[in-house]
């Protein structure tokens, strides 16, 4: 049976102590080794202070603590507590404030005595060569009897101790670290842990952590210029107010494109087609997440008698991801929205018209939602849509408008027939290459998204780069449109479907679907150089498709 000893009093006015199970053999009766130490309670004179009851940690060690009169606490663990050994001792600390000022070990002796039931207590001082006050020692040692065979034995631990009050002198010589709280920074001495250059910290002014979003305030941090040392606190005032974030528009001049035949993808502008636009004015980046949660928060939906909230934001690509994380330099709000359906995207289109006052130019009835996972929001997975000419309000882009703007706008100017939206293909590459550093100024893709530059690093989950960008950060073509090659790709209203020869003014694509698929153009940030080309057609079976690539930007007709 292994037995505690509980610890008493006052440091200061009487001891602390902590003795764990100590197995004794009596030299003049070797025949004995497994004696048993009971265990021995404290008379009630030694009973002051405020003593824990001594516990096991997971060495099989016992730890008592015991605060003394000035608030500090001693925590002392006692070790070899199972070892049938001639040396007792431990660890020991002295805490204030939840920091260790001093620190140490103790060890001594177990002797077998006849003398019984007594407590000594014995001051050191200790001077140096020259007389001086170099250490002061606490002696403890604590007494109990056990009998056995009718025979008694007793055994002496003395704990050897710095005192607070009476600590070292010595010259101090500061750390080369600062240590800190929350108000004070400070150094401390080599030699004996006294805090050195204590003082408040110096902060220089907060600075925004843009984190702030539509549903709650952001942080703001400054830093101490001595020790570095960062308070994050709740930026007031910053939450993203409630309010419409309007798409910047763009005007395009319409104009008549007679169709070529090209040696690599052709578009719709193809040879044997003629096709006129008009006027319409275009998103000069792709729709951003501030832009889409300002137009979707609180819109609902009907599929039958059941109401459904959609998502104000299904991206993927946000700061809180482990995996798209956000680029250096970027700010969350305006990446471009993506994981967003087809169906979604019309739905934005409508509802900023409502929002605007404008005529919809979308009848829409929501046939079928989808839960997002871990939310209690909706994608549309299946709708009805038809579209109104003739209105005013905000669109996705047919085909033809998405790729005249994407080229230019001008038949006639160079730029018309390179490879990506504002830049051509880079000197000794060919259109079909996956690496390609014409790109490079212009849009990102698989192999310039973690830094912006072409080379062979693919990047990896949670490594900066991979996911979306902020819109706008590269060159815009002439018409001042941002990211039509790279990014995300982007819806277009057209169905899929065999272009077809002829004159054709405003077209809005096949009259009869292929596959139930939607046009999408441009590319996306996971993609290769060859598929981020303007003349790229690409198209998903189905309309209910969304990922991490995959957004929109709007347009608007001129009347």
């Amino acid at each position: 049976m292994k037995k505690t000893l509980k610890l008493m009093g006052s440091f200061l006015l009487g001891f602390s102590l902590i003795f764990g199970v100590v197995s004794c053999n009596n030299p003049s009766t070797p025949e004995n080794p497994s004696l048993e130490i009971p265990e021995v309670k404290p008379s009630e004179t030694l009973t002051k202070g405020n003593i824990e009851a001594p516990t096991t940690d997971d060495d099989g060690n016992v730890v008592v603590e015991c605060v003394d009169d000035n608030g500090g606490k001693y925590v002392f663990t006692q070790t070899n507590v199972e070892k049938r050994s001639a040396v007792a001792g431990g660890t020991w600390e002295y805490i204030v404030n939840g920091k260790v000022k001093f620190s140490g070990t103790y060890s001594g002796d177990i002797t077998i005595t006849t003398d019984v039931g007594t407590l000594s207590l014995t001051i050191k001082k200790v001077a140096d060569d020259n007389g001086n006050l170099k250490e002061v020692k606490t002696e403890v040692t604590f007494e109990f009897s056990v009998s056995s065979d009718n025979k008694t034995f007793v055994a002496k631990i003395p704990v050897v101790e710095i005192r607070k009050d009476e600590k070292v002198e010595h010259e101090h010589v500061a750390g080369d670290k600062w240590e800190n709280d929350e108000e004070n920074h400070w150094k401390t001495c080599t030699g004996c842990e006294e805090e050195l250059e204590c003082a408040s910290h110096e902060f220089g002014e907060y600075v925004s952590n843009n984190d702030a979003t539509t549903e709650k305030d952001g942080t703001k941090t400054r830093a101490c210029s001595v020790c570095n040392y960062t308070e994050t606190v709740i930026d007031e005032g910053s939450k993203i107010k409630d309010e419409l974030v309007i798409p910047e528009m763009m005007l395009v001049k319409g104009g008549t494109v007679v169709g070529e035949k090209y040696a690599y993808m052709s578009g719709v502008f193809t040879e044997g087609r003629t096709v006129t636009l008009s006027d319409f004015y275009i998103g000069k980046f792709e729709v951003t997440q501030e832009e889409y949660a300002s137009v979707m928060k609180d819109q609902k939906v009907k599929v039958g008698e059941t109401e459904y909230i959609l998502s104000s934001n299904p991206s993927q690509c946000k700061e809180d991801s482990t995996v798209f994380t956000l680029f250096s330099g970027d700010v969350q709000e305006k990446r471009p929205v993506e994981n967003v359906t087809w169906y979604d995207a019309v739905w934005y289109c409508n509802a900023l018209s409502e929002k605007e006052g404008l005529p919809k130019a979308y009848n829409i009835e929501v046939t079928k939602v989808e839960q997002i996972p871990d939310t209690t929001e909706y994608y549309i997975l299946e709708a009805t849509v038809t579209l109104n000419k003739d209105a005013t309000g905000y669109r996705l882009p047919t085909e033809a408008e998405w790729e005249y703007a994407a080229r230019g706008g001008d038949p006639t100017a160079a730029d018309w027939n390179y490879m990506f939206s504002g830049a051509d293909i880079a000197e000794g590459t060919s259109y079909g290459d996956i690496k390609n550093a014409g790109v490079d100024t212009v849009g990102w893709y698989w192999y310039n998204t973690v830094n912006g530059t072409t080379g062979d690093i693919e990047p990896k989950n949670g490594e900066q780069g991979l996911g979306t960008h902020q819109v706008g950060k590269k060159t815009a073509n002439r018409l001042e449109l941002y990211d039509m090659s790279g990014n995300v790709s982007e819806w277009c209203y057209d169905w899929k479907g065999i272009i077809s020869e002829g004159n054709e003014t405003d077209p809005t694509g096949a009259t009869v679907s292929d596959g139930n698929s939607r046009i999408f153009r441009g590319g996306a940030w996971y993609w290769y150089a060859c598929e981020v080309s303007i003349f790229l057609r690409a198209t998903n079976p189905d309309l209910g498709t969304h990922g991490n690539g995959l957004g929109f930007r709007v347009v608007r007709s001129v009347k």
